[in-house]
């Protein structure tokens, strides 16, 4: 029974490294939200030093936006990096979709003690998420992370525009 499991828990991960390898293979499209996220939940809880993550939908539908699938997916994998490494590997994270507004969802990542995001946004993470239309804000009690997550994004649709265009020249 252990074995079947362990068998089990492989198929898995190469499911789930397969579906991240080819999060490249188209730049833009329009995936689900909180399937991305679960995703990226997954893949980081790898890590040593990775906490416990606890994933609420409040919107009890996965939306689509239109995004870079593999931006999207580093951009917060990094984010969850620094979450880990500020509350350590018994930690407990919960991110919550919030999407009260028409145009996209917050991200809300809190625990339940403080954490301290030294150095947060890097540079990598503010232009990702710029890129991506993203909108990191700290609540000024350093509990909670809100990611604003737009459905589509004016940097995106130039992209996909200017895709469309070299690939018809």
């Amino acid at each position: 029974e252990s074995i079947a499991e362990d068998i089990q828990r492989g198929f898995d991960t190469i499911k789930q490294m397969n579906q991240f390898a080819h999060s490249v293979d188209v730049p833009i499209k329009e995936i689900k939200i909180f399937e991305t996220v679960e995703l990226t939940v997954k893949l980081s809880n790898f890590l040593s030093f990775s906490s416990k993550v606890e994933i609420e939908n409040g919107d009890k539908e996965d939306k689509s936006i239109l995004t870079c699938p593999f931006l999207m997916e580093s951009l917060i994998y990094q984010i969850l990096i620094c979450v880990y490494e500020s509350i350590g590997p018994n930690g407990h994270v919960l991110i919550k979709f919030d999407s009260q507004k028409k145009d996209g969802t917050s991200l809300i990542i809190s625990t339940p003690s403080n954490f301290i995001l030294d150095g947060f946004p890097t540079p990598d993470i503010q232009r990702a998420a710029k890129f991506l239309g993203f909108e990191l804000n700290i609540n000024s009690s350093n509990q909670k992370l809100d990611i604003w997550v737009p459905y589509v994004s004016k940097e995106i649709v130039a992209l996909e525009k200017a895709l469309q265009i070299n690939s018809k020249s």
